[in-house]
């Protein structure tokens, strides 16, 4: 029935049924008390009166209880008078005990439910009192505080708000009162603070803390600091907001002052250019600023962090020890001096202040301080106590003097005294001056009137300082520089003492004039130099001798004003700056290039190639530079020329190589051409590719010739020639190539001197010259081809770098046509390099030029503008002798039956000779080799007539295995043949023992003809 039992008395008179009615009591949750005095809930009696002493108060302070009364009838028994017939409170009693119980347990059931309302109303009648004493409380904390306080709905309107948020804000309540309390927030503000109580709101936050600066009415702004409580119903849904705002615009102030102090400190301590510093007692550094990063060589602070300062910071001089024990003895430093290591090794001097921060046990923690780099200033006083050392030494060599004259009313100057030192060089005494009409009679006569013109201002007041000459009395002329002053006496009225002080210059004087001659002659030295001489500081020409002047083209005006003129003007726009750059590092005594190469442009436009040499020396208290340039075009173009040589011959050992392999292939495809040409008859199906592959074949070789000729490895029959004749030979044939509107102009040259050439090379040059001549002037033009005898000196052989002395035949190719610019001329003889459209050309002709030329100890100077047309001349070396009969016409293409021994080491090689030789009508014995070929004849019991044999064979060249089967076959011809490969040496060898070498690749003409000849004795 409830967490606290009720208490019930029972009083029926009768023992048995207090019995059951207690055991009933007790059953439903109650407790029985017998106790007289004692407070009941629930009193069970048979009489309608119950005691009094037993009813609780329902003021008691004790837990609440009502005393209530229950009577207990028999089921016949009239209700008492007492009670009133309308009572409630009676339970029947019954002889079904159960039922009793249940009337009971509901009339207990009530009691509870009356007590907890008397309880409930107890405590909200307390409640109530409290909550109205709480609300005076708050109304009368709000408005004494100084924070605002404000309550706002869940929309934000303002439904409340303290006193002192009027006063404050500078609004009327009206103005605000059920408004939105944006209107108290600044515009910039109001987005994001609506978003952020949104945010909360959704997160189910109660509370809200944020800062944003509050609006007054008169336009000016405050920061505010805002908490606010958000309150909510039992759903959850928010009823309002709770606000306290307090003013925060003093912090703010502190705050935004705290930052600017910070940016400044921070500021000052990475700009500032004293290094400051902290580190370990034992030399760790915790912190640099920038500027002792940089003063101590290093580029981050990381770097130097890596430094200990205990072990390789200080200059043995300078021990840190003593520092240490300084600082941790006294507590700080202040101006201490010292030198530092920097990273490169180098020493500065430091001007150091520190101090040592302990802890409370005074256990030392860290050293922190300043560092200012006081190199500069150490070393100027180096250089000043130095200087004052010399001074003073000198001071004791030297003589200097010092006089004091009056001067007498009529301006006569009296000797008043003069010091021992000028008795002693010049031999005067003062007496003695005085006596030969005073200073006067000291002076060089020459230099009277510069003496007398100081004397006459410093007797008008006016200091004065003069040089001049004086004699001693030995004769000897001395310079002194002399400062005199004037003592005016204002009683007098005038300058009444002069006194002064006399340096002896006169070595100085020497010097100087020594000086001078020592200029003169360097300036007489340096113009007589084949080499630019120039003197600069800076920017400026101070110097340059007449080689510099007349190699850039100075005018006479420049000459007369040098250093108003800008060299450097004068170095290629591509050079300017790093050689500027060099110049200003070298004064400041930074590394930089003491030789270098570098083109300039003189005045008329030419680009020339200088040799800098340069030194740096002082110049009037500054660093200067002189720069010795020698004029190295020359030896530029030499280089140039030498390196493209190079370059052309490395390109041309590449193209020999690749046509010995090359020419082996196309034997290989032409002879199985030829047989498939032998079998075919005239059967058409297979003449026309038969013929295809000739073709190709044929044109493939000629472009294995043009790359050998272009790598002067093919092999060459020189001649005696007349140029004239194979030229114009050649000419006839190439005029109908040309064109009806391409004019070609022959002019040969009367008694041509006589040149040893292979004539097949003749044709090619003269006609790769002519096409290309012809390509370049397109439809319609003029090409000019002429010969000429030329005699070339060792002058002219330095303008041509490839040229010896000696007598030349000039083959000349000119043309009207487009030209080339000076890149493409560098480039025109490069293998497969043109400047024709595609498929226009193989760009091997000039290469195949170039090659045979240099072949035959030829060189070729080009000359060429765009729009101005080329001209090509191939120099020819001169022999004397006569000139070759003209060629045989070829003949038709034998057949035989004799035995041939074919020697070939490359198998497709062998296997198609000899199936070309034995269609040709030949019995062939094949050998792979040197070894197998011997073997073969020593085998073989019929005659061999011919061995047919590559020169260069594995193990044994081919006139090596000759010589062996001629030895034991007499009878046997001998025919060799190559592939043009670097076998010029034992081609050589095989010509002189055996006769002609037949040339790889070889058609089936050729073969058959060179085999008759051989086999005939014709050869």
């Amino acid at each position: 029935m409830g967490t606290q039992k009720l208490v019930a008395a029972v009083d029926v008179g009768d023992p048995a049924v207090d019995q059951q009615v207690k055991a009933a009591l007790e059953a439903l949750g109650c407790e029985v008390v017998h106790e007289p005095g004692v407070a009941v809930d629930v009193v069970i009696s048979d009489s309608p009166e119950s005691s009094p002493s037993q009813q609780r108060d329902p003021e008691d302070a004790g837990p609440v209880r009502l005393p209530y009364r229950v009577h207990l009838l028999h089921e016949d028994e009239p209700l008492p008078q007492a009670m009133g017939a309308s009572c409630d409170d009676v339970v029947r009693y019954c002889r079904n005990f159960e039922e009793f119980k249940l009337r009971l347990q509901a009339r207990l059931r009530v009691v509870e439910q009356t007590r907890r309302l008397v309880k409930l109303e107890q405590s909200l009648s307390q409640a109530m009192a409290k909550l109205q004493s709480s609300e005076e409380r708050s109304r009368t904390l709000v408005e004494s505080i100084t924070d605002v306080f404000y309550v706002t709905d869940a929309n934000g309107r303002l439904v409340y708000g303290s006193p002192n948020l009027f006063s404050y804000t500078g609004y009327q309540p009206r103005e605000l009162l059920h408004r939105t309390y944006l209107k108290l927030v600044a515009p910039e503000d109001r987005r994001w603070l609506v978003a952020l109580y949104l945010a909360k709101t959704a997160e189910g936050a109660s509370e809200v803390a944020c800062e944003f600066q509050a609006l007054r009415k008169d336009g000016s702004r405050v920061w505010v600091d805002q908490r606010t409580t958000i309150v909510r119903d039992r759903q959850g849904r928010v009823v309002e907001y709770r606000n306290v705002v307090r003013d925060i615009s003093e912090r703010k102030a502190m705050e935004e002052a705290l930052k600017e102090g910070e940016e400044r400190y921070r500021s000052l301590y990475e700009n500032v250019a004293i290094g400051l510093y902290r580190t370990t007692p034992d030399g760790r550094i915790l912190m640099a600023n920038p500027a002792l990063v940089h003063m101590l060589g290093f580029e981050t602070f990381e770097e130097l962090a890596q430094r200990n300062l205990e072990e390789e910071g200080f200059e043995p001089g300078y021990p840190r020890a003593l520092f240490r024990q300084r600082l941790e003895s006294e507590g700080q430093i202040v101006g201490l001096e010292s030198a530092w290591k920097r990273r490169d090794g180098s020493v500065i001097y430091v001007r150091e202040s520190a101090r040592a921060v302990k802890d409370e046990s005074g256990r030392v923690l860290y050293y922190e301080g300043t560092a200012e780099d006081i190199t500069e200033r150490v070393t100027a006083e180096k250089a000043l106590t130095e200087s004052e050392e010399r001074y003073r030494l000198i001071s004791e060599m030297i003589s200097d003097y010092a006089y004091a004259f009056r001067v007498e009313a009529d301006g006569t100057m009296r000797g008043d005294w003069l010091t021992e030192s000028f008795t002693k060089v010049f031999g005067w005494t003062i007496e003695e001056l005085d006596r030969r009409g005073g200073w006067v009679g000291a002076v060089y006569p020459p230099d009277l009137p510069l003496w007398v013109e100081q004397a006459g201002k410093v007797l008008h007041g006016q200091p004065d300082v003069t040089e001049g000459r004086f004699v001693t009395r030995d004769g000897e002329v001395r310079w002194l520089r002399d400062y005199a002053v004037p003592i005016f006496d204002p009683a007098a009225g005038r300058v009444t003492r002069i006194v002064g002080a006399s340096q002896d210059i006169t070595e100085k004087r020497k010097l100087e004039e020594a000086l001078e001659a020592s200029n003169e002659l360097f300036r007489a030295l340096a113009d007589a130099a084949p080499a630019a001489v120039l003197v600069l500081q800076g920017d400026r020409l101070l110097y340059a001798n007449k080689f510099a002047k007349n190699l850039v083209g100075f005018s006479d005006v420049e000459r007369r004003n040098e250093e108003n003129f800008d060299v450097l003007k004068l170095v290629d726009p591509a050079f300017r700056e790093q050689v500027r750059s060099w110049g200003y590092a070298r004064e400041r005594g930074e590394p930089a290039p003491n030789r270098y190469e570098l083109p300039i442009r003189t005045r008329d436009g030419k680009r020339r190639w200088l040799d800098f040499s340069v030194v740096t020396f002082p110049y009037r208290g500054q660093p200067a530079r002189m720069a010795v340039a020698v004029d190295i075009t020359d030896k530029k173009a030499t280089e140039e020329a030498l390196l493209h040589a190079q370059k052309m011959e490395a390109i041309g050992r590449l193209a020999g190589s690749v046509a010995h392999d090359f020419n082996n292939m196309l034997l290989v495809i032409m002879a199985h051409a030829e047989l498939l040409k032998l079998k075919a008859g005239q059967d058409p199906r297979f003449l026309a590719a038969v013929d295809g592959i000739l073709g190709a074949s044929t044109r493939a070789a000629e472009l294995t010739r043009k790359l050998l000729a272009f790598a002067r490895k093919q092999q060459v029959h020189p001649e005696r020639l007349d140029l004239n004749h194979e030229v114009g030979g050649t000419l006839k044939v190439l005029m109908r190539l040309l064109g009806e509107d391409v004019e070609l102009i022959w002019r040969p040259a009367e008694d041509l001197w006589p040149v040893v050439l292979d004539r097949s090379q003749v044709d090619q040059v003269v006609a790769n010259l002519v096409v290309n001549a012809r390509d370049a002037v397109g439809e319609k033009g003029h090409i000019w081809v002429s010969t000429a005898n030329r005699q070339l000196s060792e002058e002219d052989c330095r303008l041509l770098p490839e040229a010896k002395p000696g007598r030349y035949v000039v083959l000349a190719v000119k043309d009207d046509g487009c030209g080339m610019d000076s890149e493409v001329l560098k480039r025109i003889f490069e293998p497969f390099f043109t400047t024709k459209g595609e498929g226009k050309g193989t760009g091997l002709g000039l290469a195949t030029v170039f090659g045979i030329v240099k072949q035959h100890n030829g060189f070729i100077v080009v000359e060429s503008e765009p729009g101005r047309g080329s001209t090509f001349e191939i120099y020819f070396p001169v022999v004397e002798g006569e000139k070759a009969e003209a060629r045989d016409a070829a003949a038709p293409i034998p057949r035989g039956w004799e035995t041939i021994l074919l020697v070939e080491d490359q198998p497709e090689v062998l296997e198609a000779a000899s199936s070309l030789l034995k269609q040709l009508g030949y019995q062939v014995l094949s050998a792979k080799g040197p070894e197998q070929a011997l073997a073969v004849a020593a085998s073989y019991q019929g005659v061999i007539h011919l061995l047919l044999s590559d020169v260069g064979l594995p193990g044994m060249s081919g006139s090596e295995l000759a010589q062996h089967l001629v030895a034991v076959r007499p009878e046997m011809k001998v025919l060799l043949m190559t592939g043009y490969t670097q076998e010029a040496p034992l081609r050589t060898e095989a010509e002189k023992a055996w006769g002609p070498v037949l040339e790889k690749p070889l058609t089936a003409e050729a073969l058959a003809h060179s085999v008759r000849q051989v086999l005939e004795g014709k050869a």
